[in-house]
Formats: structure tokens, C-alpha cells, sequence
């Protein structure tokens, strides 16, 4: 998997861990792609943060060197958005708007998994 696929895929699958907390399936997924990144791609601190309306920007280490990637905000949020939309996934809908916190550092910070620090 390319590394833009994976930081994105990973990306979307955080975004759906926040927004759900109780979705095991997410975090489950959200964990194999971060190992992708670890294993893979040999990437250390991976998180994101938001850079304004339209981006969001995934951070990390590769190769010892910070690195930046940018991604459209309404294609990362697409996913939880159809996930929300899918009564199949969805009990009691869980807003897209300001279900995601605004200071996301690393997945091992925030939720107790691994993936270094922000």
C-alpha cells in the first residue's frame, strides 16, 4: 500500500474512533493501519491535527525527519459521515460536527494504544 493511502486510510479510520467511541471495529482497524505505518512504512509519531476548514494534516517521523501530509477535511470525514448516516451501523447517530477534538496528537496519547508521541 502506498504511503499516502495508508496515512489517509488511517486518517479516516481515527476520525470514525473519535467520533465512536464505542465502535471496537474502528479501533480495531484504526490499530492494523497504524501498524501498516509502524511496519510498512516505518513511520514513529504519527497523529494529526486540523489546519483550517478544509484541511486536516497528518504528522509523523520517517526516516528521523518530521513530515507533513495534507488531506481534504470533507473526503477524511466521509466516512464517519456514511457510517453516521447507516442506521445498519448506527443505533443513535453521533454528530459529524464536533465530534472530532481539535488537538489530536498521537493515537497511544488519546486512546491507550501504541504509536509514539505527538
Amino acid at each position: 500500500m502506498r504511503l499516502q493511502d495508508a496515512l489517509f486510510n488511517w486518517l479516516q479510520i481515527r476520525l470514525v474512533s473519535e467520533g465512536r467511541p464505542g465502535d471496537g471495529a474502528a479501533m480495531e482497524t484504526q490499530q492494523f493501519f497504524m501498524q501498516i505505518l509502524e511496519e510498512d512504512h516505518k513511520l514513529s509519531q504519527v497523529g494529526f491535527r486540523i489546519e483550517d476548514e478544509e484541511y486536516y494534516i497528518v504528522h509523523y517521523i520517517a526516516e528521523g525527519q518530521p513530515r507533513e501530509q495534507r488531506f481534504d477535511r470533507e473526503l477524511a470525514d466521509q466516512l464517519l459521515a456514511e457510517i453516521n448516516a447507516n442506521p445498519k451501523y448506527n443505533d443513535s447517530p453521533i454528530p459529524l460536527q464536533g465530534s472530532v477534538k481539535t488537538g489530536c496528537g498521537n493515537a497511544g496519547e488519546e486512546t491507550g494504544e501504541g504509536g509514539g508521541a505527538e
